[in-house]
């Protein structure tokens, strides 16, 4: 959401960045974001990232969750 990114940026480090959906699976909206991330030339191997999401997805008031992930071990079993 635009207004969130637009909240965060205010933080120290933070450098938040859209993207479409194409899935409606947590895990795979993971991926996707940390692939956006390679694609921007943001992350590489090696870079830790953190990722924020709330579930139920498009739904207010779920469940926040946060990973932190190491960029080339996270990855969706298919």
């Amino acid at each position: 959401h635009v207004e969130t990114r637009r909240k965060v940026t205010l933080y120290r480090g933070v450098y938040p960045v859209g993207f479409s959906l194409t899935s409606t699976d947590p895990e795979r909206i993971m991926t996707e974001a940390i692939d956006e991330l390679r694609r921007r030339g943001a992350v590489r191997d090696g870079d830790l990232v953190i990722l924020s999401i709330g579930e139920p997805l498009a739904k207010p008031g779920g469940t926040n969750t946060m990973k932190i992930v190491r960029v080339g071990d996270f990855s969706v079993s298919d």
